[in-house]
């Protein structure tokens, strides 16, 4: 499975954590409103996997 993902390695708590800190971040985050961030490691690219 690594071999799929386009970083060669599984994401961590750490990687999700710092998406919620940056959206929580009024400073950082102040623009953004109504999105998704993907988590995935670039897994969106490879759409046909």
């Amino acid at each position: 499975m690594i071999n799929k993902i386009p970083l060669k390695k599984m994401g961590s708590v750490e990687d999700f954590a710092k998406a919620v800190v940056y959206l929580s971040d009024n400073d950082a985050a102040n623009f953004v409103k109504g999105t998704e961030i993907l988590i995935d490691g670039g897994m969106i690219l490879r759409p046909n996997m």
